[in-house]
This record gives C-alpha cells, structure tokens and sequence, in this order.
C-alpha cells in the first residue's frame, strides 16, 4: 500500500502535494484528500511554470484532475486548464503505450473535455491551440464557434471578431461534417491550415528570440544506428536568422555523445556545418542547443537541408505528431522529408524540435 509519512502530510509543498492526492485516492483517505486539494487550489496558479509541480500532476489518476478542473476554486485561465490537462493527456498515453494521437488524448481525456469552459477561451487561443489540435471533435468545435460568434457578436465594437474553422483536411472525421457550414461561418473558412504549437512546459524559451515547436508531443525511444542520419527540409516565407537548432538528448541517463551536424542550401552548398561536437545530457533535460554564432542567414523561398548525425551509445527522447506547416512572427516554415535521411525523421517525427531565429528587418 503507497503511504505517505506524517511530515509530508503536515508540510505540504507543490514538490509532493500532487503525491499526496495520488496516495489519498488509492487509499480513500478523505482527510488528506481535502488538505492535499485546499494546498493545490491555493498554489495552482504556479501549476504552468512550476516544472516539479507539473511533473506531479501529469501523474495523477483521471477522477483527481476531473474533480480538480470542475471547481471554480483552481486559481487558472480556462486557456492553462486547457494546456495542462492536454500534457495530462499525454502523459498518460505515454504510460499506457499509446501513440499520442489526437484520438487517443480524446478517449484518455473523455468529460474532462466537457468540463472546460470555451466560452470564455480568447478566440485566439481556440483557433490557434483548441481547433488546431483537433483533441476536440468537429461537432464539439463547430458547437463552440457558434457560441464565441453569438458571444462576439455581443461584444463592443471594434473587438475582434476573427474566428477560423478548421477545414476537412484538417480533421479525422468525416469529411461531411463540415462540408455545408451554416451561414454564420460562410465567410470565416480560409484555406491557411498552417498553425503555431504551444511550447511544452518543460521548455524554458530564451527571451530575446524567437523560438518554433515543430511537435505535439515528446517520446522517449529514439535509436541512431551507424550511417543513418536524420534529416528534414524546410524553407521560410520572410528572411530570418538562424541562431539555434535543438536536438534531443539520452532519456536513459546522463552521457555523453557528440553530433555531426550541417545545412545545404538549395540541396548543394553547405550553409552551416559542424563536426564531433560533444554533447553531455543529464538523461532529464530533453533538449540540447546546437548554438550558431555567428547565425545563419536562411533566406525565403530557399530549400534548406538539415542533417544530423548522432554518435551514442543507447537511446534519445523524439518529437511527434508535427505538422508539416507552421506560423510564427509572421513566418511560414514548411518542412518535408529528404532522401538525405534515414533514420525515420521528417515533418511528422523525430529530432530538430526547436528552431531559434529572429526575423530579419526588411
């Protein structure tokens, strides 16, 4: 039986808190259960940016976090509740084997979803994380649009009105579905499917540049056999400079291991290279820059190729479930698969997570 010792009980912290509410419901301990919830509602506005806190709440069983979102008592944006129970989500389908699929956070999630008030989400937010992700079903998303439109149309003038319905292309479901939009949306489809990613919480983003997620998710598993590098092509609508490519580092423990890593230009001349730089990982950090200084001008319309190969003795975490295309600061980067690589990396899996730039002044 999971127990937990009479100080933890009496100096509840964010580090154990979530520990307590696990050893409370598998052991039906309504005492420690009520503390354990009054400590997490008076501290859960740190729940986004507290790293240990939010490692132990994607740990705790679905009747927990479905009883804790519920309340008004949580101190977070219906936008956070949304973040953090998606990161719930794929936790639990990395624990139970499951590919982190937009059908699967679905299932996992089940009237956690329902319990989330939309409504009150910035339009914003819902076109760019809700509607993109496609966690929601269609019906439940096209539900939620009507309600922002009926809610907009209230709103004082001037505010903005700029509501985007995802297109079939977009969705698992049947295209059907959103073949025949009512009149309310008629002018609000557009054919841009490119999106931003939210920033994993576990990411600590430099502030002075500007940073793209290419993935959903983050696995652990990743092998890198002899003379089989990983590759990705991408190009960008603006100029921009290159300061950074992340890699993904060991998940088993700390190591060390060294990468060989260049960009061609247009599929020819190489742009950027650098050969056998160690790399040490701490088996937890997850991500490792490869810093370029001076960086690198990648200029728009142009076809670059990213090619990495990694020297180590065991396996790395990896991205899925990426997009092919994204958007951030103004930029569209589109990213396909080269016969340079051979290790399975491509728009929809594997390394280079994180890119970092700043936009080049025209």
């Amino acid at each position: 039986m999971t127990s937990v010792n009479s100080d933890q009980k009496k100096q509840l912290t964010i580090q154990n808190v979530c520990k307590a509410l696990r050893y409370a419901y598998e052991n039906n301990n309504d005492r420690t259960k009520r503390s354990a919830m009054n400590f997490f509602y008076a501290h859960s506005h740190l729940l986004p940016q507290a790293r240990d806190f939010m490692k132990g709440f994607i740990k705790l069983p679905r009747e927990c976090v479905l009883e804790l979102i519920v309340t008004n008592k949580i101190n977070l944006s219906q936008e956070e509740i949304y973040d953090v129970v998606i990161q719930w989500s794929e936790c639990q389908c990395a624990l139970t084997s499951k590919d982190p699929t937009p059908e699967n956070k679905r299932l996992i999630l089940g009237n956690i979803l329902k319990k989330i008030k939309y409504i009150n989400m910035s339009v914003e937010f819902f076109n760019n994380q809700v509607a993109a992700q496609r966690v929601l079903s269609v019906d439940d998303i096209i539900e939620v649009y009507q309600q922002l439109v009926t809610r907009n149309a209230r709103s004082p003038a001037g505010q903005s009105n700029n509501i985007i319905i995802p297109s079939s292309s977009d969705s698992d479901d049947s295209d059907n579905e959103l073949t025949a939009p009512t009149d309310a949306f008629a002018g609000l489809l557009e054919d841009d499917t490119s999106r931003t990613v939210p920033l994993p919480f576990w990411f600590k983003a430099p502030r002075d540049k500007s940073v793209l997620y290419r993935f959903n998710a983050t696995l652990a598993g990743k092998s890198y056999p002899k003379n089989c590098p990983d590759s990705v092509t991408f190009s960008v609508s603006k100029n921009i400079s290159l300061h950074g490519v992340y890699i993904y580092g060991s998940h088993q423990k700390p190591v060390q291991f060294s990468v060989t890593f260049k960009i061609l230009e247009n599929g020819q001349r190489e742009a950027y290279s650098v050969s056998n730089q160690p790399v040490l990982t701490n088996g937890d950090s997850r991500v490792f820059l490869l810093d370029m200084n001076p960086p690198l001008d990648i200029r728009a319309g142009r076809r670059y190729d990213m090619i990495l190969d990694i020297d180590i003795k065991g396996v790395t975490f990896f991205g899925v479930d990426g997009f092919p295309e994204l958007q951030e600061d103004g930029v569209k980067f589109k990213f396909l698969p080269n016969d340079l690589g051979l290790n399975g990396t491509n728009h929809d899996v594997g390394q280079f997570p994180f890119l970092l730039y700043c936009v080049q002044q025209t």
